[in-house]
């Protein structure tokens, strides 16, 4: 009768468990169209951006003044900015974008110190590289741009006081919604976009046929920032859309593994039901015939 009861109390909470990993998928699919929707449009403003200032940066009066955001400082500290996740349960995608991330910096000749973004990324860091971050920088909604504005003030901020002298990101980029790249993107100095790799800095530099107010430096400038935001921006969309995915594919695979389990600790208990009284009925007419 022990028995019963174990294999009655591990149904209920196996059930229990199965309707929450059901509920959380349909809310990761609930946040995963309401980025997907803004995904695009992110997307197509990232590229106008950084085709703007490939170009801008194809005129010659460029040549004797290079914003910082764009050339960057010529030593070598190096800082890796980590995108992972605020809450787990959506599998390895932490782990996968911190190894991704480390493989790439082991072959540079960069002293590299690491900036978190996300609540469970730090402790997805190996022992030995939790020494190496500088800060955990909050950002309670990758969706707000105005968060990450305050995340590109902070990065400009670390370049013109000389803190740090590159910069480069390593997030999960989204393939598809059962699909996910951890990748490493150069932020600065400029160079290939975030989105097409091969859409590299124009070196062919052209005469200015036009006047351009205040200068073509200020208007660099502006666009630097401007790229570097929307590079931001893009890599946390991604990001996320790749987070929710990974916690829709995390969750159903969590769901149906408690389907399974629930169909055999079913059959199990109705076979021990029936045991328990088939044995009953053996001995109430053992009973009945000795007597």
């Amino acid at each position: 009768m022990a028995n019963l009861k174990t294999l009655r109390q591990r149904i209920h909470t196996i059930n229990s468990t199965k309707k929450i990993t059901s509920a959380m998928k349909l809310i990761a699919t609930s946040h995963f169209k309401k980025f997907q929707k803004n995904h695009q449009d992110v997307r197509s403003y990232t590229q106008s951006v950084h085709r703007v200032l490939n170009g801008v940066l194809s005129y010659e009066p460029l040549d004797h003044e290079i914003p910082l955001l764009i050339s960057g400082n010529k030593g070598k500290k190096h800082l890796l900015i980590l995108l992972g996740s605020d809450k787990g349960l959506c599998g390895a995608f932490n782990f996968n974008v911190v190894k991704n991330a480390l493989h790439h910096t082991s072959k540079l000749d960069l002293e590299t110190s690491i900036l978190c973004i996300g609540e469970k990324i730090f402790s997805s860091l190996p022992f030995a590289m939790r020494s190496h971050v500088v800060k955990d920088f909050p950002m309670s909604d990758k969706k707000k741009y105005a968060d990450v504005l305050e995340l590109a003030y902070f990065l400009e901020n670390l370049l013109l006081s000389g803190t740090f002298d590159t910069f480069s990101i390593a997030y999960n980029q989204f393939k598809s919604i059962i699909c996910y790249l951890p990748t490493v993107h150069r932020l600065i100095p400029f160079g290939s976009s975030i989105i097409a790799e091969k859409d590299g800095r124009i070196k062919e530099k052209h005469e200015l046929l036009f006047g351009v107010e205040p200068s073509v430096n200020n208007l660099s400038k502006d666009l630097a920032f401007k790229n570097l935001t929307a590079q931001l921006y893009y890599a946390c969309i991604e990001s996320q859309l790749s987070e929710h995915s990974a916690r829709m594919m995390a969750m159903d695979s969590s769901t149906n593994n408690a389907e399974d389990m629930l169909k055999t600790l079913k059959t199990t208990y109705h076979r021990s039901r029936q045991a328990m009284i088939t044995n009953e009925l053996i001995e109430i007419i053992a009973g009945a015939e000795s007597l």
